[in-house]
Parts: structure tokens; C-alpha cells; sequence
């Protein structure tokens, strides 16, 4: 699949569809290259920090190349929001997540961006520990983007989460200035 192809297929906004590693000289080298790093043999990563640092764009720059590189066909990148939207439908239309949660469970390469801003609650807990006890059992690269601090994570989300994420690679862009308003990264 082309990136072309899969911005639309997925609706990637106009902000992220030039999206390239080599093209964010605004971001420090060191996440860049981390990002290089990456793309050489995809891992899981969690990469945290303030809102507006770039967290978003970079991971749509690892998409991008992972795409290149790799031709994987079978990528998702989704919002954690619209996940927990999907999950919580299927509940209310067919009395379980199950499907959904194996449908995102089985993808060769999932971005969650946003992990946290989902409705928190028991049943949240519990099916993103499946989603991410699944992807972390069959070492299912995961990339996952939030502006929690590891402590707010095992809070929110409890030690049996935190302690599988604790596997991935964290990248904090934490002391990194807002990218916003500055037509920066683009």
C-alpha cells in the first residue's frame, strides 16, 4: 500500500501527509534519530510528553517509513479516542469487544496516538489490557503516543498494563518546546 493511498484510506488530516523522517529538522536529532533507530527494526515504543512537541508527527513519520521499508500491508494507526469509540460500540451492539479487540490485536503494526484521553473506567482498563497483553504476547510492534507521565499511566490504567508497556521502549519529548503556532515540524 501507498502512503498516498493509506492517508486516505484512513483519512489522514493535510498537517500529517508530508509527514517524513528526514524532512523534521525542528524536532532535536536525537529523536530523529531514535526514530532511524526505529525504522531499522520496529519495536514497541511509548513516546510521551506535553501536548504540541511533535509526539503525533513523529510517530506518522515512523508509519511512513515502516510503510517504505517494509511494505507492510497490514498497518493501523488510530486515535485512542476512536478505539475506545470501536470498542465500546461493539459492546453495545453485540454484548462483547472480543472481535474488536482481536480485529487491532492481529495488525502487524499498531499506532495508538492519544493514549489516555479515552473514557477511563473499569471496562477501559480491562480491554485495552487485552488489546495490549495480546499485541505484547505475540511481540506485536505497538507504538503509543500520550501525554501521561509513566505514574499517571499505572494510576490510570493499573500495574498489569504498566508493567507490559515497561517491554517498550519509552521516549520522553518532555523539556521539548510547543511546536505549535510556529508552523514548526512541518
Amino acid at each position: 500500500m501507498s502512503w498516498d493511498i493509506f492517508c486516505e484510506l484512513y483519512q489522514v488530516g493535510a498537517r500529517y501527509r508530508n509527514a517524513h523522517i528526514g524532512k523534521c529538522d525542528k524536532l532535536p536529532e536525537h529523536l530523529i534519530d531514535e526514530g532511524i533507530e526505529w525504522c531499522k527494526k520496529p519495536k514497541s515504543l511509548l513516546i510521551h510528553g506535553s501536548s504540541g512537541r511533535g509526539k503525533t508527527y513523529l510517530t506518522y513519520c515512523l508509519l511512513r517509513e515502516a510503510m517504505r521499508l517494509y511494505g507492510l500491508h497490514q498497518i493501523r494507526w488510530v486515535k485512542s479516542k476512536a478505539l475506545d469509540d470501536q470498542i465500546l460500540q461493539a459492546f453495545s451492539q453485540y454484548g462483547t469487544t472480543t472481535d474488536t479487540i482481536r480485529k487491532f490485536s492481529e495488525i502487524n503494526l499498531l499506532f495508538i496516538d492519544d493514549f489516555g484521553v479515552d473514557r477511563g473506567s473499569e471496562r477501559t482498563e480491562r480491554d485495552y489490557y487485552e488489546l495490549i497483553d495480546n499485541r505484547w504476547e505475540h511481540m506485536k510492534p505497538t507504538v503509543i503516543t500520550t501525554n501521561l507521565t509513566p505514574e499517571h499511566i499505572e494510576k490510570t490504567y493499573g500495574s498489569r498494563i504498566f508493567s507490559r508497556l515497561k517491554d517498550f521502549k519509552w521516549i520522553s519529548f518532555e523539556g521539548l518546546p510547543d511546536l505549535r503556532g510556529e508552523n514548526q515540524c512541518r
